[in-house]
Formats: C-alpha cells, structure tokens, sequence
C-alpha cells in the first residue's frame, strides 16, 4: 500500500511505540453524533473487533501508520518539523490518493484532483499524514458504523453513563486495608461485574481531624490524573455518613509486602522494571504540575499479573509558583529541602516536585540493598542522640548511605545521582526522561515498559496477599462518634460526585464482548 510506503522510512528513523488510542482519538475528531464522547474506548473495541466496510488489512494499515505526536514533542525528534517537498511530497500525496481510494495513475493526470490534493495537504507531515488517515475513515468507515446495531447500542450506554452512581450500585466484599479515615473493601459493581477496590472515608473522623480540605484535594487529585502506572479513580460518590472513592483494584499486594516475604532484596530485573513504572507515574503527575510527596514501597500495588502502580494520593498537591511547604510522607524519605530550616529564621523553606526525586533514589536503594537508606541503624544513630526521629532528620541533611559492598557501580551511581541535597542538580530535575536513559536502565527499553510490552518479572500468588482481617482491625476513636454533621459540612462535600467516562467506557467495551462469546444480542 503506498501509504505505508511513504511513512515507514521515517518510523525506522526513531524508534517509536504508536499508542492505539492515537489512532481512535484521529477516529473521534469526526464522531458528531450529538453526544460527547470523552473518551474514544466506547467504539475502540467495537471498531477495532469488526470495523464496517474496513477490511483488518486496512485498518492496520491505517493505525501503523499513525504516529504519536505526543512522543514526537516529548522526545525532540525532528520529523514533525520536516519539509514536505520534493520527493517526500509525491510520496505524501500518493499516499493520500492511496486512503482516498484514488488511483495513482489517475492523480497523476487528473489536474483537477491535483488540485484538490494539494489543497487537502497543508500543514507539516504529521498533519497530512492525519489529514490522510481522518479522510479515509470518514469516507470508508463512518457511515456504515452510524448505521449499525453497535451504534445504537453506544448511544443507549453513553445515555445510561450520564447518571451518577450510587451505594446500592455496588457489592462489597472482604476487607483490603485501612486508610486514615476507613476502610477499603474490594467490591463488584453490580450493573457490570467489574471488580473495583472501595475506599470508605467517614466524614464525622474527617470533621474531628480537621481535614475537609484534605480529602477534597485527593478526589481533585484523583479525577485529574489518568494513567497505567497509577491506581486511577474510577467513580465517586458520598452518603449521609461517608465519602467513598472507586478504585482501581490491585490484589496483588504492595512491594513492602513482597520484599518483607523475601527478607531480602529485588534482583535486577525486578527492581528495574518496578522503578521504570513509577518513574512513568512520577512523570505522568509532574507534567499535570503535581508533586506526590509520599514514595515508598507501601505506596506500590501489585496488580493480579505483577503490573505495579503508585497509589494513595492523599498527600499529592498541585505546585503553586511560590513553591510548597510543610513536612508531609514518611520520615526517612523526606528530601532535605523539606526538612531543613534556614539558620537566621529558622523557618523551612519551599520546595517543588523535586522532592520526589528524592524519594525515588531511597526507594531504589531499598529495592537493592533490602532497607530505606535514612532507616538503617547508622541513621538512627546519626549523632548519636537519644531521639531516633532526630537523628533521622539529621542524617538526611548530612549522613551519605552504605552501599555495603555491593558491586552494581551503575546501582551505586544512579541512588547517588538521585540522593544530591541540592533538588537543582539532582538526577530527574529536568524530568524523568533523564532518570530513565542512567545506564541502570540500559537493560530494560522503557518505552516498552511504558506500552505494556514487558512482561513482569513476577506474578503474586493467587491467594489474598494483603493482611488478614484481624492483622487490619477496626477504628476506635470514639471522639469522632461525637461529632455531629451540619448542613455546612454537607456543603463542603457538594462537588464530590464523579464519574470517569473512561471507566464506564471500558465496561461497556467488556460487557458487549462477553455479550458477543455467549451469542448473546
């Protein structure tokens, strides 16, 4: 096919991995039904399983040829720039007569289709390339889709996605862990059978902690994030008493938990993959202007394959220009910036999303050597006072960690890259691509990892890896109980509801594959 040929010189040139959600946003710029579709996934499958009037050769022709933009910018690569002229310019329009059905030898005499052609082809390469793609699809494919069966069962869930969920939407079933203001309960939704993870919050213990402002920080957080590498809020809703957010549902257990099994360490493979995926969350939330403030293995879910994401965005907060401040995370990942004082004030200063990089760098050498850099024993015993939690502090700002004889020089440089005290000159100031390009990595393709196209190097076991029933407990803070809710503390809570067309997209997609295998209508 002549488009392929006039593109896959310029893929070769750079190794790129083209998302097919690329190809089905081009697919929704046309989609003008009426209805906002947010998210292309409610006829990704659909289109994709069985396309009207599109062969599959055709269709993978088209997406093969799609590239991704986003990659192009973030990378620096030059081909968006190119000049369309000369030779690449006949490959172009060919290639556009090619998706348009015209023949070749046709464009070449047909002045009048010249004409349109070049008309058609205005804009650097990857707009025409788009150009060619939109044209073909809205010419050969979208007609015969609005005409469908499948259409119009699109239309009745996307009317049904527009209500908000409710309680008695969902199933509850054993419970998963404890946060700081309830539980969290592995659950069903009951319109669907999609496995969810539940976390409950009672408003009465966020009223008597003071942490309104909190809670409604995390589901802002929450509904502004959307990635692989982060357990992504799927739905929100509140009661009379709580406030509960759904989940993304890792069973697989947390890292903590899988490196207190061993009573050791990760081996190479292992901790490479696993700090590649949270390096690409870290990154997927500094571009959104976010910092996270609170890594640490515990902070790590496992899903049911061995794929990780970064979880709990309790502490996660936008970066004002002014910079943020306070001390917030787990003592012994603090990055200085956060700790120290400034010796005539004696106040502490401000810091960015810097601090994660921080973090990141303890949490490497926790996945090597076994333990948190400042939670060893020397940094407890960090100038040799009586206070632990001092001398914690005090061995961030100063002490420099014990490898312990271990002989990855790469390990050792990358943690030490990471552990610089000054946030302007430690590794990831100027994002996470440089973090992923250190020679730790060299082993691993990271845009592999990033499109899920790295198998994981474990897989949990199928039992429940999370604390047992009476290992997690229940609350007793009586002195919430006496709290009493006002139509005020109602009203804080006025813009709780949320619902992610993304996530009731892709369990439509679902229920209408196991419709379609059980011959179902």
């Amino acid at each position: 096919m002549a488009f392929v040929a006039a593109v896959i010189t310029y893929k070769r040139a750079r190794s790129m991995l083209v998302r097919r959600e690329r190809f089905i946003e081009i697919y929704d710029s046309f989609f003008d039904a009426g209805v906002e579709v947010t998210h292309p996934e409610a006829h990704e499958g659909e289109l994709w399983r069985q396309p009207p009037k599109m062969t599959p050769a055709q269709v993978e022709a088209a997406y093969a040829n799609t590239i991704d933009e986003e990659r192009l910018e973030r990378d620096g690569a030059g081909l968006k720039a190119l000049p369309v002229n000369g030779a690449l310019a006949d490959k172009v329009r060919a290639a556009h007569a090619a998706v348009a059905g015209v023949d070749e030898a046709r464009l070449a005499t047909d002045a009048a289709l010249q004409v349109e052609v070049h008309e058609t082809l205005t804009g650097d390469l990857l707009d025409q390339i788009e150009a060619a793609c939109c044209h073909y699809l809205k010419k050969h494919v979208y007609g015969g889709f609005r005409e469908s069966r499948r259409f119009k069962r699109l239309m009745q869930f996307l009317y049904i996605q527009q209500r908000p969920v409710v309680e008695d939407d969902f199933a509850l079933f054993r419970v998963l862990g404890r946060g700081g203001f309830g539980l969290v309960h592995g659950c069903k939704k009951c319109t669907s059978g999609k496995l969810y993870a539940m976390k409950v919050m009672n408003k009465r213990r966020i009223k008597a902690r003071g942490s309104e402002k909190l809670c409604m920080n995390e589901r802002r957080v929450l509904a502004e994030v959307d990635s692989p590498f982060i357990v992504c809020l799927k739905y929100a809703f509140a009661t009379h008493d709580d406030l509960i957010l759904i989940l993304d549902l890792m069973t697989g257990g947390d890292l903590s938990f899988h490196l207190s099994l061993r009573g050791a360490a990760f081996s190479k493979r292992e901790a490479t993959f696993y700090a590649a995926r949270t390096a690409l969350a870290l990154r997927h939330m500094h571009d959104l202007g976010i910092a996270y403030r609170d890594l640490k293995p515990e902070n790590i879910l496992m899903d049911e394959h061995g794929y990780t994401r970064l979880t709990d965005l309790g502490l996660a907060c936008k970066v004002t220009p002014r910079g943020l401040s306070g001390v917030c995370g787990t003592r012994g990942y603090w990055a200085p910036e956060m700790i120290r004082r400034d010796p005539a004030t004696k106040r502490r200063g401000t810091y960015d999303e810097k601090v994660d990089w921080w973090s990141y760098g303890c949490l490497l050498y926790e996945f090597v050597i076994g333990k948190c850099p400042f939670r060893t024993r020397a940094a407890k015993e960090w100038g040799g006072g009586d206070d632990r939690n001092r001398n914690i502090d005090a061995a961030i700002l100063e002490m420099e960690p014990d490898f312990y004889g271990h002989q990855d020089e790469d390990l050792i440089d990358i943690c030490r890259k990471l552990l610089v005290r000054d946030p302007e000159k430690r590794l990831g100031a100027n994002g996470a691509k440089e973090v992923l390009s250190h020679p730790w990595f060299k082993k691993l393709d990271y845009h592999a990892v990033e499109a899920n196209q790295v198998a994981p190097p474990m897989r949990p076991p199928k039992d429940i890896n999370a604390a047992s029933q009476s290992e997690i407990g229940a609350f007793q803070d009586a002195g919430s109980a006496k709290c009493e809710l006002s139509e005020k503390d109602c009203r804080i809570y006025a813009e709780w509801g949320w619902t992610s067309p993304r996530a009731y997209q892709v369990e439509v997609i679902e229920y209408l594959d196991l419709e379609e295998r059980c011959g179902g209508e």
